[in-house]
């Protein structure tokens, strides 16, 4: 299947091994940072990018978010 300029693989089986899924465009970049969303709860999000990271089960690397939350209920974290 293709759509525009990417190709999209139907599973990851279809990969050869040492396969690097790189993130070419920096799209992940304009997810990286702190995103807040605020009215009487609060949540905070935290994104961190991770570049070519080694998954040994598959002999592959990939870039891809990491991240983290916080929930606040008045005063409270949850």
């Amino acid at each position: 299947m293709q759509s525009s300029n990417r190709t999209f693989i139907s599973n990851d089986t279809d990969l050869p091994e040492g396969t690097h899924f790189k993130d070419l465009d920096n799209d992940l970049d304009y997810f990286e940072g702190t995103w807040k969303w605020q009215r009487n709860d609060s949540i905070v999000l935290f994104y961190k990018k991770k570049e070519e990271v080694y998954d040994s089960d598959y002999n592959q690397c990939e870039d891809y978010l990491v991240g983290e939350y916080k929930f606040r209920v008045g005063n409270t974290v949850i």
